[in-house]
């Protein structure tokens, strides 16, 4: 069947019993094509992209919206009187509005596995394996007395972090997969990601997940060198970092991330440019990069109480940053969120939910959930959250929020990408009192041009991330 068939084929079973016979009647075969192509792709941008603004930004949602206006046009430069809905510009409007109405889930699934900690590790992992069997058990148990939680919205993204979820095998997945289809629908999933080390991805293990659904990789690289690799208690070196990255594109895994960490006791300008040297050579399409954090009961903290490691100067901190910044930038990727970079197409869509507020179910000990109410979390426990679940209650508790707790969490996450925040945003959800706040609070940093407005967006400029959390907090509501 040539292209053409293909796609006309494909529009009639998308507008099967919503049109009327003049579909066949008056457009040839090549203008019906034409005209699928056109829809095709409209409707799975906008379908799967609802809130539009937000995602693409003002200027290319404006351009989206005018080329939905040129519809009836289209058919006239064809002589061709315009068609019923669905086609006409009138029903796109309204298909948007219903898509906007049902907003896609997110779903966490929390691994807590790990064959040994590294040493500026905080979060929630187990180093006893003793604990997969019964824990995989659990987590699926959790999705059945929490199906309810995202009343049947569709699953777009799947999230698996830890821990090390790597250290799971073919049939963990395939069980947990089985689960939450069963349970949650996995259907409409645009984005599957598996958080892996890159020692685990032997050519067997990654030959191994073409046979299950994820379609993203996030790997913890963390530096090409093998001094940060040893400092950091890494498990992998930097020729198993580089093996990783190829074996996944070998298998047909193109959606590759890796996470690099700046700011190393020691560490130079000219080793960090090394470093993103090396990560832009092998054209790995998204980049999440973080300052190294010194939290307080990690290996690490302890270090530095010792006297044993010092954390870099401020100027050089913010020396690294900037060049993060720049040099990502120069080779095409996108600083959409603070500490993430993308070539267009790649940004994360699974994050990019918890900046723009997507409900999300969290699964397994210490994992989040948020249903545009509350926020819930999991006991950071293993022991205890397997008790919990095995009665049939899970240990969670629950922050219900008030709508100055909203407006502050829409600060804080809406400021950090840049899609940034809409005043008119702020007035619709929270009221015209804290839109006028907004605007007070704001002026100051639009004068100093830490802040952009453009239209009635407000972003951080160039200048404004590199003291972004000193803005966010003087917007916040106190």
């Amino acid at each position: 069947m040539k292209k053409i068939d293909k796609i006309t084929t494909l529009g009639k079973m998308m507008l099967k019993d919503k049109i009327t016979s003049s579909w066949d009647k008056l457009l040839t075969e090549k203008q019906q094509g034409d005209l699928m192509v056109f829809y095709k792709k409209r409707l799975e941008h906008f379908w799967r992209l609802p809130d539009l603004e937000k995602i693409i930004g003002k200027e290319k949602a404006a351009r989206s919206y005018a080329a939905m206006e040129e519809v009836d046009v289209l058919f006239e430069d064809k002589g061709i009187k315009p068609l019923p809905p669905p086609l006409g510009q009138n029903a796109f409007k309204k298909l948007l509005r219903e898509a906007s109405s049902s907003r896609p889930i997110a779903a966490y699934i929390h691994i807590p596995f790990c064959a040994k900690r590294c040493l500026y590790c905080d979060f929630f992992s187990n180093t006893d394996m003793k604990f997969k069997e019964p824990y995989i058990d659990a987590a699926i148990r959790e999705m059945e007395l929490r199906q309810e939680y995202i009343g049947g919205e569709p699953l777009d993204t799947i999230y698996f972090g830890g821990g090390t979820p790597s250290q799971l095998q073919q049939a963990d997945f395939e069980r947990i997969f089985e689960a939450a289809d069963r349970l949650f629908g996995t259907s409409s999933c645009t984005e599957i990601t598996l958080e892996a080390n890159p020692d685990d991805m032997t050519p067997e293990y990654v030959a191994s997940l073409r046979n299950l659904p994820f379609n993203r990789i996030s790997m913890g690289v963390q530096s090409f060198k093998e001094k940060d690799l040893r400092f950091l208690n890494r498990r992998h070196d930097r020729e198993q970092a580089l093996r990783a990255v190829g074996l996944c594109k070998e298998n047909g895994i193109q959606n590759i991330s890796i996470d690099l960490i700046y700011g190393l006791p020691g560490q130079t300008l000219e080793e960090w440019q090394e470093n993103l040297d090396d990560a832009i050579r092998l054209e790995i399409p998204h980049i999440s990069a973080y300052h190294l954090i010194y939290e307080e009961g990690t290996a690490l903290y302890k270090l530095m109480e010792a006297g044993k490691v010092t954390p870099i100067e401020e100027d050089l901190s913010v020396t690294l940053f900037s060049t993060l910044i720049n040099r990502l930038t120069e080779a095409g990727y996108l600083h959409y969120e603070i500490s993430n970079f993308g070539r267009p197409g790649y940004f994360s869509r699974h994050n990019s939910s918890y900046w723009t507020g997507t409900k999300y179910i969290g699964i397994g000990p210490s994992a989040h959930s948020y249903d545009g109410e509350s926020r819930q979390w999991n006991i950071s426990s293993l022991p205890r959250y397997l008790q919990g679940i095995k009665a049939g209650i899970p240990d969670i508790e629950i922050e219900e929020l008030d709508i100055n707790t909203k407006y502050n969490d829409f600060i804080i996450t809406g400021l950090r990408t840049m899609w940034g925040i809409r005043t008119a945003d702020i007035r619709e959800r929270f009221g015209e009192e804290k839109q006028t706040y907004l605007e007070q609070q704001a002026a100051t940093y639009l004068r100093q041009g830490l802040l952009i407005r453009e239209n009635d967006t407000l972003t951080l400029s160039k200048k404004g991330i590199f003291i972004s959390d000193g803005i966010m907090s003087d917007l916040l509501w106190v």
